[in-house]
């Protein structure tokens, strides 16, 4: 909206206002030259004054009724609408007339609506999303458990042991991740005092993870300029972590991993790129969403928390994430922070 624009209604009350006085002004005072033509100075001049009074409470009644009319009906329509907002009302409409800044105010709260209720739709499907993620290893592990008890043979009973355990540790990451997640959306300010090298991060990622990618005999190529830096130590960790063993998992066997870090001008650029299976094009938009796991094949190897625990870090460090992908040739993520 153009600044000029802005303010036009109330002008044009005010210039209409005016017009409306002057002109019942200039109208007194000519039927009082009028019809006090032959009487003495007093009464004119009584005239002219009771009939600028009147034309004066006139007019105020004209402004009064503009204002009620352009103005304190459409704040109480605004009052409403919020009221309605704040009852949990979220298909709530309000028309936007003019291009003042109730109009604006207006238009703000139909954004809002709008947000409040997506955030709504999203916090009802990350509660269905956690509970459906919890019940699965549970039900497993109670499934496992009830078949233990009955086992004929020792090397049964160990597999199914192996399993409660895989299951324990999958449900334990869970609630870890939940948590971190849950914790990261409502931190503000998050500390950024800690001096350290990022590229020995990296390297501790890397060999953190390394019974995971050496099982797959995947090559991991490390490219790291040495420089220190300014951040949350903790919290960086576990973008790397997140995002290399979100490498290694989407990594078929005998596949290759690149991992470059460096510093470009005053920023941190940390790039990992695979020649894995790749982000189907449908998924591509869904795949930094809370418990979304595009390859069904690999949902048993994750909870779909990395990659949204990775945005949500990155962006709370004033940073970008962004990543290009192409089906079966592999995906690149870069990760961009300001220093």
């Amino acid at each position: 909206m153009k600044k000029g624009r802005k303010n036009l209604l109330a002008i044009e009350l005010i210039g209409l206002l005016i017009v409306i006085m002057l002109g019942l002004s200039a109208l007194i005072a000519f039927m009082t030259s009028l019809f006090c033509r032959g009487h003495d100075e007093s009464v004119f001049v009584s005239a002219m004054y009771l009939g600028n009074g009147l034309s004066m409470v006139f007019g105020l009644i004209v402004f009064f009724f503009l204002i009620n009319t352009f103005f304190t009906k459409r704040i109480h329509k605004l009052s409403k609408a919020v009221t309605e907002i704040a009852n949990g009302n979220y298909d709530i409409t309000v028309s936007v007339k003019g291009y003042d800044e109730l109009s604006e105010l207006a238009k703000n709260i139909n954004k809002m609506t709008v947000e409040l209720k997506a955030n709504v739709m999203l916090s009802k499907s990350f509660t269905r999303n956690v509970s459906h993620e919890f019940k699965t290893p549970i039900s497993v592990i109670k499934s496992y458990a009830q078949a233990a008890t009955d086992a004929d043979d020792k090397a049964t009973l160990e597999n199914y042991m192996k399993i409660i355990v895989s299951e324990s540790d999958r449900l334990a990451n869970l609630s870890k991740n939940v948590l971190e997640l849950s914790r990261m959306d409502s931190t503000t300010i998050i500390s950024k005092e800690d001096v350290f090298v990022p590229a020995e991060q990296i390297r501790s990622a890397i060999l953190a993870t390394q019974l995971k990618w050496s099982k797959k005999d995947i090559s991991v190529e490390p490219d790291l300029e040495e420089f220190e830096i300014k951040s949350n130590e903790n919290l960086l960790f576990r973008v790397w972590q997140n995002l290399i063993s979100n490498a290694i998992k989407f990594t078929e066997e005998k596949g290759t991993i690149a991992i470059i870090l460096k510093k470009q001008e005053s920023d941190l650029l940390f790039i990992i790129k695979d020649n894995g299976i790749g982000i189907a094009d449908e998924d591509k938009d869904k795949i930094f969403d809370p418990f979304f796991t595009g390859d069904k094949s690999h949902n048993k190897e994750g909870s779909g928390l990395g990659l949204p625990l990775a945005k949500t870090i990155i962006e709370k460090l004033g940073g970008k994430i962004s990543f290009e992908s192409e089906r079966n040739k592999g995906t690149t993520f870069t990760v961009c922070l300001p220093l």
